[in-house]
């Protein structure tokens, strides 16, 4: 009977078809599987990168204020150890130095005239 061969070889073609259907929806499952592998360790990946990044940050921020701290602390050293009585005792030698000067380049001044005249 051809009806009997015919409903055989169909129902075979119609098996191998389901097969390789479910053979292409193993190769998606294994595809969908890998890439969501792959997104997963990108996202650690990236997870820890920006965990880096903050740790750098704060270090980062750490050295700047100490930095600020140290810079603020020198300054108002600076500003404590400050003398004015040092500049002005500076000042009075060298005041007292070009009054001296002055009067001899006077003095000189005078005698060159007197001995011109």
């Amino acid at each position: 009977p051809i009806e009997t061969v015919v409903a055989e070889l169909a129902q075979r073609k119609i098996q191998d078809l389901n097969e390789y259907i479910q053979s292409l929806k193993s190769q998606m499952d294994e595809t969908e599987q890998e890439q969501i592998a792959q997104t997963l360790k990108l996202q650690d990946s990236l997870s820890e990168q920006k965990k880096d990044g903050e740790k750098r940050i704060e270090e980062l921020s750490r050295r700047l204020l100490s930095v600020k701290e140290e810079s603020k602390r020198k300054q108002e050293e600076r500003e404590r150890s400050f003398d004015p009585q040092i500049y002005e005792k500076e000042f009075e030698i060298h005041e007292g130095e070009l009054k001296s000067l002055f009067q001899k380049t006077l003095s000189d001044r005078a005698e060159e005239y007197n001995t011109m005249l």
